[in-house]
Parts: C-alpha cells; structure tokens; sequence
C-alpha cells in the first residue's frame, strides 16, 4: 500500500465523524431542493438516522490505543485524540436530542412545488442544527487558529440564520430590518470582528497559526522581554549612568534591542484578550449578552439548546486545547495581566449570576439556562486552575527542583482537566434532560410552561418526575449520580493549588447556589397542591429525559469506566498530539491514576522525563 493511500485511510478513520456530518449536511441540503412536497418535518427522520450513524462512527473509537499518542491530519490541520473522541460523541448527543424535540406543527400542510420557504414547517431547519455541529467540531479538532475560527463562525453562522427565519413571519428580508434581526447581526458582526483581530495580532506577535507551535513561540517571545529588559534600565538610566557616560551609539543599539524584545509580547497580549473576549461571547459569559437566544414558544427550545449547549461544547473544547494546553507559560498564569485571572472572575461571576438567575425566575428555561450557565462558570474557572499546574510545571523546569515536583504538576495538570471533562459529561446530560422536560411540558405553538405548572408533577406523573429529579440532583452534585463524582473532582484538583484558595471558597459557594437552584425546582415537584395540567407530551422529548437520567443514575455505580475515560482524554494535554512523548506519558494511564511514593526522593511510577521532553513545545 502506498504511502498515500495509507494517509487518505488515516485521514478517513481519523476525521469520520466530521466527513459524516459533512455528507449528512450536504443530503439534507439536496434532499430540501430537489423534494417534491415537503410535508412538515419530512427531513426529521434523515436527519436522525444520519446522526445515528455519526454516533456509532464517534462511539467506535473509545479508547483506541492508535490515539494515545494523537495523530496530526492534513499537515497539522486536523488534530485528533482521546478528547477530540470525547467530544465528537458530546456533539452528535446534542445534535440528536435538538432534531428530535422538534415537534411537527399539526396544523402545516404540504407546500405546492415551487412556492418559496419562508418559515422551517417544511422541515429545512435540520440541516441548519448538522450545520452548528459541523462548526463546533471542526472548532475541536482544529490544528490551525485559522480552523478554530472558521469552526466558531460556522456554527455562531448557522445558529443566527436559525435563529431569524424561525421568528420570520413574512420573510428573512423584514426579519432582518426588524430590530431583533438587527441586534443579533451587529452582536455576530462584532463578535467576528473581535475574533478576527485577536488573532491577526497574535500572528503578527509570533507568526505562525499552528497550536502545536504556538506554545514554544509564545516562550521564545517572552524570553526575549525578559532579555529587553537590562536595555530598558540602561535608556532610563540616560546618557549618563553610575558607570559614567553612555555612548550614543549604546543607547541608540539599546533601543533597537528593547523594540525588538518588547514588540512580541506588546502585540501579543492584546491579541490574546481579544481573541479571549471573542471566544467568551459566543456563550453568553458575563458581561457579554447573546440577543434572541431564550425562546417564545415551546417550539423554539431547539435554539435554546444549541445556543447553550453547542456554544458551550465548543468554547470549552477550544479552551482546553487552547489556553490550557499552549498559553499556559508562567508569565500568562502567574502574572497579574495572564489570561487566567480575567477567567476566573468572569467565570465565577458567570456562575453567581446564573444560579441566582435561577433561583429568582419562574420561567423554566430561564431557570434551566441560568443552571447550565453556573455549570459553564465553573469549568471555566477549572481550566484556570488546570493551566495554572502546567505553568507551575514550565516555570519549575530549569530550576533546582526534584522530578517528582515537575512530573507531579504535570499529574496534577491532567487531574485537573479529566475533572472539567467529568463535569462537562454532567452539564450536558443534565441540560439535556432539563430541556427536554421543559418541551415536553410546553406547547409548540403557545408560550413555554413556568414553575407553577410543574407544581406537583412528580405526585401525578411518577416516572417522569423521578427522571427529572434525577437530572436536578446531577445538577446539584448530591449522590446518588454522577454529579457528585464530578463535584469531588473539582474540589480536590482546585484545593491542591496554592495559589486558588479564595477561588476554591468562591466555587463552593457558586456550587451552593447551583445546588439550591436545583433543588428548589425537585422541591416544586413534589409539592402538594398543583395544577390540572402541564401541556403536550411529546415522546422523543420524554424518551431523551429518561435515558438522560438513566446515564446520570448508572454512571454513579459503574463511575470507574467514565472517570478512566475522561482521565485518557485529559492525559498529556500539554504535550503536542502526534508526538512519541505524548504516547508514552498516555500509555501508562490506561491501567489506572499515576501514584506519588510518598517519599520526594523516589521516582514517579512512569516513563522517564528525558524521554518524554522531546513531546514538548
């Protein structure tokens, strides 16, 4: 077999999932033009059959020992891993559920043939949603800042276009003069812009677009700052010094020098706040708003899910493989002007600001949308603290410190993400099912149920309010689910830090509230006096409830095999994928947790560190 062919195999086996939802958004696009009648939701089926398929090909690769070490695609372009495995099958879930809790309308009819759409009764909506999840997913396999863009617009392109034609009552062209259309179009306009120009400066500070190269560039630009700066004192010094006179010629050399060691650093740190704000705003992080993304009638929960849901996967991907895994030097975590210290304080503030958003509102999906923005918070916040072990680590190498030290923060580095990876299995499994009962609990056509109208519903219909107390009590972090395993993980990784003692305070107390937000919603369930009714009960939206919590209980007895799986994907994620240093620090952790001898003196129980470096950026 030639070369060739075994690298288009390996492309094909690699990238399966994103050319299945590439080929899927294509058959949907032609099936919409070349149908003859278009009966209302006649795409539906493709569309999750389509998935299914995306599924399984997701599903196939758990574990693969051919990823331990990462494989790099379509020179450098694609990155595909453990995590990127994690987060394709996260992917596919979300697309499944937000087909299938769109309800056709019963009172559409058939389109005559030629007649132009101007709403989705038709069904044109599904290959919009594949089109979101196209973008996220190649935002998490990107290998380029260029394909994370590309990524990010296609979906944030996607999600608004869905947006303003399921609010078109006439047609897109008056939907977009309205006032509505307009702010959602500046807010993507803006959003693009910020994006665009963040990371323009970035490739202007350390010129190259490759993540695999970007944390060795970023260390290279800021050793010549830390070089600059001997000339700095010499010019403030003036001309004449203790030492006695400068020599022009000196000065004017010394000059040139600080422009050449301060010009990196000084384009790149405003390009990475740029881009961090343009990444951020994509999911609704304080203070930034997404306009239009609650909404009006039961019908469009399907937004609602991929505005929350999607944007989150997305966001939190690229973060990992991002600012954690690459901008994680000591002077971009450490310092007071890194990018860790603006995440933390949106993130916690994201997360006071959702949960007490969903302990003041009655609306249910303000409720479940301020829930899932306090879980959002708080693995942003986590991703702080899991870049802060990796710059411990980079800022240890060089100095006189032990290998237990380094290969310890390193350890403790990869605790920290398969703890965000755990939670984020929470979030999305709890959201679903959360939204998925508020559609079942909402006409289509009318306005989305409040509390009230679950006031008692666990009395009248036991099994759905059992699976839904489920999915709260995941939410909340109490056993017996999954999210209690989650919220252990996050305590331990983020008290093992020195430097996040208040940040630890402040998260149990976004958790409190997380949970008492949850809580409340189960106490309303169960409570005495309730109403007549609670609308429709669509069956996919009441079948996805179920599983959900079915996941959420299971997962907690049988936690061993999930927490191995998110521990795989987390392992070595500051080590470049492709790489026989990330191999050999992956191979190990298949049998189980590195463990410390207690003695600082002993070896780690793992492939030897110069052995490994050749990995690193």
């Amino acid at each position: 077999m030639s070369a060739f062919d075994e690298t288009t195999i390996e492309m094909a086996w690699g990238l399966a999932p994103v050319l299945g939802l590439s080929a899927l958004v294509l058959i949907l696009l032609l099936s919409a033009t070349f149908s003859r009648a278009r009966d209302p939701g006649f795409q539906q089926p493709l569309a999750l059959l389509g998935l299914s398929g995306c599924c399984w090909l997701a599903g196939s690769r758990i574990g693969d020992e051919r990823l331990d070490g990462g494989l790099e695609i379509l020179t450098k372009t694609f990155i595909v891993d453990h995590l990127t495995v994690l987060f394709d099958l996260m992917i596919v879930v979300v697309l499944l559920c937000a087909v299938a809790i769109r309800v056709r309308s019963s009172d559409s009819k058939m389109r005559p043939v030629g007649r132009p759409s101007t709403t989705f009764d038709g069904g044109e909506a599904e290959p919009l949603v594949v089109l979101a999840g196209l973008g996220a997913m190649l935002a998490v396999h990107a290998g380029t800042l260029s394909l994370i863009f590309f990524g990010l617009e296609l979906m944030t392109f996607a999600s608004v276009v869905l947006l303003l034609v399921s609010r078109s009552s006439e047609s897109l062209r008056d939907t977009i003069c309205s006032d509505e259309g307009r702010r959602v179009l500046l807010w993507s306009m803006a959003v693009t812009a910020i994006t665009l120009m963040g990371i323009a400066m970035i490739y202007s500070a350390i010129a190259t677009l490759e993540i695999n190269a970007l944390g060795s560039r970023v260390a290279v630009a800021f050793n010549r700052w830390g070089a600059a700066q001997p000339y700095i004192k010499l010019i403030e010094d003036g001309p004449v010094s203790g030492h006695g006179t400068v020599p022009a010629g000196l000065l004017t050399q010394a000059k040139g020098k600080v422009v050449v060691g301060m010009a990196p650093v000084s384009m790149f740190l405003p390009g990475l706040l740029l881009l961090l704000a343009g990444i951020l705003a994509r999911i609704g992080v304080v203070p930034f708003v997404v306009p239009g993304s609650h909404p009006r009638r039961g019908s469009e929960l399907q937004l609602t899910v991929l505005f929350t849901l999607m944007s989150g996967l997305a966001v939190v991907g690229v973060f990992l493989r991002l600012f954690v895994a690459k901008f994680n030097a000591p002077h971009l975590v450490r310092d007071p002007y890194g990018w860790t210290a603006v995440v933390v304080t949106l993130g916690l503030a994201t997360a006071f600001v959702g949960s007490i958003r969903s302990l003041r509102s009655r609306s249910l999906v303000r409720i479940a949308v301020g829930l899932a923005q306090g879980q959002l918070g708080m693995l942003l916040t986590m991703s702080a603290v899991a870049a802060g072990f990796y710059g411990h680590r980079r800022a240890s190498v060089g100095q006189i410190s032990s290998p237990v030290e380094l290969d310890w923060a390193r350890i403790a580095g990869d605790d920290s993400v398969m703890a965000i990876l755990l939670a984020l299995v929470v979030y999305v499994l709890s959201s679903l099912g959360l939204f998925c009962a508020i559609r079942s609990c909402s006409s289509p056509t009318g306005g989305v149920a409040t509390l009230v109208a679950w006031s008692g519903l666990g009395r009248r219909r036991p099994l759905f309010g059992l699976a839904l107390a489920l999915v709260l009590i995941a939410m909340a972090g109490l056993p017996p689910t999954i999210g209690m395993l989650s919220r252990v993980a996050i305590l331990r990784s983020v008290s093992q830090h020195s430097s996040f003692g208040t940040t630890a305070l402040l998260m149990v107390a976004a958790m409190l509230l997380i949970s008492l937000g949850s809580l409340r919603v189960v106490w309303t369930l169960y409570r005495r006096d309730w109403q007549e009714s609670v609308g429709s009960r669509p069956a996919p939206a009441d079948l996805i409830l179920y599983v959900a919590s079915a996941t959420l209980l299971v997962g907690s007895l049988y936690g061993e095999g999930l927490v191995q799986w998110c521990r795989l994907s987390a392992t070595g994620m500051s080590i470049n994928s492709g790489t026989t240093g990330k191999a050999l620090w992956s191979r190990p952790r298949r049998g189980g947790p590195f463990e410390l001898s207690a003695d600082l003196g002993s070896e780690v129980k793992i492939e030897p560190l110069n052995e490994i470096e050749g990995g690193l950026h």
